[in-house]
């Protein structure tokens, strides 16, 4: 059957982020938050932050997903509960917008699409003729789009997918049932295509749908579909 439609994991496949270490999201939540007076230590809020990390989005917690907002909101709660302050459940909101939108403003900033993704999915579109989506584990609300249209790739996609809208993330079988619904075909006229050899490979293969793992570093060259190099995707859609 032939493949009438092609989804795309976002981050680390179409957009990209240098960062050293999973820390590094804690520590600009920590910046944008450090006015509030609330943590002493970056070391302190990243405790917290990676506990309340592991709430939502593993195995064990059926891989359903929250939203960075909703854990921050948790997180200045639970600081104001354990110092005694006064702070309405008002403020509290308002302070986890405004923490949101520092930490959101340094994500930006940090992220970028490689020059061949733009060239590539051009080529996609133009010669092979297939529409494409999007389907991201993401806690930003309303994130992958912006990003998308930050990066002037949003043009290439008919439809977008996010954990944090469908409550679940890959590899949770109801992430995969989402997209295939939002495409509107047949699983195995789906090629999806990322670069987590579990949730974008593994787990579209057990939905039905076809799967090609992005490999850029060769961590997985036992995979029997991959490729290394952006330019490469082109090829392997007939």
């Amino acid at each position: 059957m032939a493949i009438k439609v092609i989804l795309f994991d976002c981050m680390d496949t179409l957009v990209h982020m240098d960062v050293p270490s999973l820390d590094v999201y804690a520590d600009w939540a920590f910046d944008a938050a450090r006015e509030l007076g609330l943590w002493e230590t970056i070391e302190s809020f990243r405790a917290r932050w990676n506990y309340h990390r592991g709430l939502f989005g593993t195995a064990e917690a059926n891989y359903r997903e929250g939203t960075i907002r909703g854990r921050l909101r948790d997180l200045i709660a639970e600081r104001v509960a354990a110092e005694g302050r006064d702070w309405s459940p008002e403020r509290i909101e308002r302070e986890a917008d405004r923490v949101l939108d520092g930490y959101w403003k340094t994500y930006r900033a940090a992220s970028f699409v490689p020059r061949e993704v733009p060239i590539s999915l051009d080529e996609l579109q133009r010669r092979r003729k297939r529409r494409m989506g999007v389907v991201s584990n993401f806690m930003v609300e309303g994130g992958i789009p912006e990003l998308l249209r930050q990066h002037a790739i949003d043009r290439f996609f008919s439809l977008v997918v996010v954990s944090c809208d469908v409550g679940f993330r890959k590899p949770s079988e109801i992430m995969y049932q989402a997209a295939v619904r939002a495409a509107g075909v047949a699983p195995e006229e789906i090629l999806f295509i990322g670069d987590h050899p579990v949730a974008d490979y593994e787990g579209p293969r057990a939905a039905g749908m076809r799967s090609l793992l992005y490999d850029p570093r060769r961590l997985h060259v036992d995979v029997e579909h991959r490729f290394e190099n952006f330019r490469e995707v082109v090829r392997w859609v007939v």
